[in-house]
């Protein structure tokens, strides 16, 4: 009988993930999960802690994670609907004219944090793995670029970014 050993154990699955297969849903951007045309996995770190010794600088992991924003962009639509609740949401988390808008359901329908899913497929287009965004609100609406010099139609993409508290993932 042999001992497995990490040079000797071969993963069960060996197929890649693919770069379009995923679904972002949330539902104070219920048009996004149709026009989002990508999203970045945010990045996950932890500071340093610096340990001097007389011989050199040791390094330990930190106590806190922090965590990069994630980023969608979204190909705007003939009605700009995406623009628009983003945009609406952005302005439902501050008061831009007056405090009354602060919060407003006429420009919310929903809470102002939201949960967001990140889904990813497998090559078979079945749903494998989950990434579920805690307490999410938009930061920033990117600009649209608009212009009468491209000779060929090319539709017009915004960014949107997204704070969270924290994720998990969930294997499905």
């Amino acid at each position: 009988m042999t001992k497995n050993s990490p040079l000797s154990t071969n993963p069960t699955n060996n197929n890649l993930l693919e770069q379009n297969k995923f679904i972002f849903t949330m539902p104070n951007l219920r048009f996004a999960r149709y026009f989002c045309q990508s999203a970045s996995l945010p990045g996950v770190s932890t500071s340093e802690v610096e340990r001097h010794t007389p011989y050199h600088t040791q390094f330990h992991h930190g106590d806190t994670l922090n965590y990069e924003p994630l980023v969608l962009s979204a190909q705007i639509d003939e009605d700009m609907r995406v623009w628009e609740e983003t945009y609406n949401w952005l302005r439902a988390e501050t008061a831009p004219n007056k405090f009354s808008e602060y919060r407003n359901g006429v420009l919310v329908q929903h809470d102002i944090y939201n949960d967001g899913i990140l889904e990813f497929n497998k090559n078979s287009n079945l749903s494998n793995l989950r990434i579920k965004f805690f307490n999410c609100h938009i930061t920033s609406l990117g600009p649209i670029q608009l212009t009468y010099l491209d000779s060929d139609v090319v539709n017009p993409i915004a960014d949107i970014t997204i704070r969270y508290d924290t994720f998990e993932v969930e294997r499905l």
